[in-house]
C-alpha cells in the first residue's frame, strides 16, 4: 500500500509520522512518500512550550515533562515561553530581558543604604510566600497584564523553583480591614527609589489593582501547560547550545520510521496539503510549526480509514 503526500511540508510529515507509526502499530506496511527535493531550513530562539503532538513527532522535551517542546540556545540568547495564551520572551543569562525587571534587579542588587530597607521586606515577603526569584520569573511576571495571571505565575513557578509551599498572600496581606493601610506601607517607598518609569508604572498599576483583589479568585488548579512550565523553566534556563532547526527533527523521525523524500510524484493515494509560505520571526515561525503539524494531525483519520476500511 503506498501513499504520498504534497504541499505544506510540516503538515505532510506530521500527518506521515503519524500515519507510519499508526500502520506499524497494526502491522500494515505503507510505503509513504513526501514530493519534496529537500526540506526548509529555518532556526529558532530557545523556546518552551507545551505540545503533545510536537514532542512525538520527534522535537526535544523538557526532562521532567515529556510533553513539554524545549528547544536550547545560547545562554546569552533570549528564550521564548509560551504561557496565557501568548509568547513571552524572558532572559537566560541572569540579567533581566524587559526594561522593569532590570529596573527591579538594581533596586535588589544596589549597594545604596537607601536600598537596604526595600531589599529586606521585599526578600522577606519572598520567603514567607516560599518564592524563589529569578530574572527570568520577573520578566513573566511583567509580561502579563492582568493581576491574577501575574500572582498565577509568581506563586507557582516561584514555589517549584524551590520547592516549598510557602504561605498564602492572603496571610502576607494580613485582615482585610488594615489592607489598604498595609498594601500603601509596603508600596510607597518603592516610588522614591525607581530608578526606571515603567518600572514605577507598573508598581502603581499592581498596588491600585490589589487593593480591589479577591484572593479567593486566584486559581487553584494548574493546566498541563502551566505544570509543564513548573517542571522545566529551570532546565530550559540552562540548556545551552546552538540555535537549533526544528524541522531537522520531524525529518528525522520521519525518515527514521520509513519514509522517503522524492522528487516526481510516485504512484499511490495522493494527499496534499495547502502551502504556506514559512514566516520570518520566531514567533511567526512557531505559531506556523505547530498550526501546520496540527493540520497534518486533523487529516490522519480521514486517511487511515480511506487506507483501513473497505470501499464500498
Amino acid at each position: 500500500m503506498s501513499i504520498y503526500f504534497e504541499g505544506s511540508w510540516p503538515a505532510s510529515v506530521a500527518a506521515a509520522v503519524l500515519l507510519l507509526t499508526k500502520a506499524r502499530r497494526f502491522g500494515i506496511h505503507l510505503n509513504v512518500s513526501i514530493v519534496q527535493d529537500q526540506r526548509p531550513c529555518k532556526t529558532v530562539a530557545p523556546a518552551l512550550f507545551y505540545s503533545p503532538l510536537l514532542v512525538g513527532l520527534g522535537l526535544p522535551h523538557a526532562t521532567n515533562d515529556p510533553s513539554m517542546v524545549m528547544l536550547p540556545g545560547k545562554s546569552d540568547s533570549a528564550g521564548l515561553v509560551y504561557l496565557k495564551e501568548r509568547w513571552l520572551r524572558i532572559d537566560r543569562s541572569g540579567f533581566g530581558e524587559r526594561e522593569e525587571s532590570k529596573a527591579m534587579l538594581s533596586i535588589l542588587q544596589s549597594q545604596d543604604k537607601a536600598d537596604w530597607s526595600l531589599q529586606q521586606k521585599f526578600f522577606a515577603g519572598c520567603q514567607q510566600l516560599g518564592i524563589t526569584l529569578e530574572p527570568a520569573l520577573l520578566d513573566l511576571f511583567f509580561a502579563l497584564d492582568d493581576l491574577d495571571d501575574r500572582l498565577d505565575v509568581l506563586l507557582r513557578i516561584g514555589r517549584c523553583i524551590k520547592g516549598s509551599t510557602g504561605k498564602s498572600l492572603q496571610e502576607l496581606l494580613g485582615p482585610i480591614d488594615n489592607r489598604e493601610i498595609l498594601i500603601h506601607k509596603t508600596f510607597q517607598p518603592w516610588y522614591a527609589r525607581c530608578p526606571n518609569a515603567l518600572l514605577s508604572e507598573q508598581i502603581r498599576k499592581i498596588e491600585t489593582e490589589l487593593l480591589h483583589f479577591n484572593l479567593q479568585m486566584l486559581s487553584s488548579v494548574s493546566t498541563p501547560s502551566m505544570l509543564g512550565l513548573q517542571r522545566s523553566l529551570v532546565d530550559f534556563l540552562g540548556a545551552i547550545s546552538a540555535r537549533v532547526d526544528p524541522l531537522s527533527y520531524l525529518q528525522k523521525q520521519y525518515q527514521f520510521l520509513g519514509g522517503k523524500f522524492v522528487k516526481t510524484r510516485p504512484s499511490g493515494k495522493r494527499i496534499s496539503f495547502p502551502k504556506v509560505q514559512i514566516p520570518n520571526t520566531d514567533i511567526e515561525m512557531l505559531d506556523w510549526l505547530i498550526d501546520e503539524t496540527k493540520k497534518g494531525e486533523a487529516a490522519v483519520e480521514d486517511i487511515w480509514r480511506s487506507l483501513s476500511e473497505p470501499e464500498q
